[in-house]
């Protein structure tokens, strides 16, 4: 919801239409362009995120692990302590990796009682990460890390 990434995936579509001689951007553009912008909104957010969690690759490849958009802390926790003991990073609480997640919008929340109803920092800035309830990964980035 940045206008810059609005800007910067308008901008993509843009110069692949040209590429493509289209005269306006058809909807094949749009869908051929999601992969390169799903990058590019991962580099951003690895740049964002990285002072406060230097080992964010290495967390980002653990949610492509699970391989699910929608998934419960417990899965995160069980693939995250794999790689505390292989001294692979070094903050020791998952749970703090997916508060500041949920802080940057990288993941939001599903609620229990209503499935489908999503919750994200970006649309409701008061919210906190709530452990009971399942993790929602950012659509934006579910081709960058292999979801779909």
């Amino acid at each position: 919801m940045r206008p810059r990434d609005f800007i910067k995936y308008i901008q993509t579509c843009c110069a692949y239409a040209i590429e493509r001689k289209e005269t306006l951007i058809s909807a094949r553009t749009i869908k051929l362009v999601d992969r390169a912008f799903s990058n590019y909104l991962k580099g951003e957010i690895i740049d964002e995120i990285f002072p406060l969690l230097p080992e964010i690759e290495s967390i980002f490849q653990i949610i492509s692990k699970i391989r699910k958009q929608i998934f419960t802390g417990q899965e995160f926790s069980k693939e995250y302590k794999k790689l505390i003991d292989l001294g692979i990073v070094q903050q020791r609480n998952s749970t703090y990796v997916l508060d500041v997640l949920f802080n940057f919008s990288v993941i939001g929340n599903e609620e229990r009682y209503h499935e489908g109803r999503l919750f994200f920092k970006y649309l409701h800035t008061n919210m906190t990460y709530n452990m009971e309830e399942n993790i929602v990964l950012h659509r934006g980035l579910l081709k960058s890390l292999q979801i779909i």
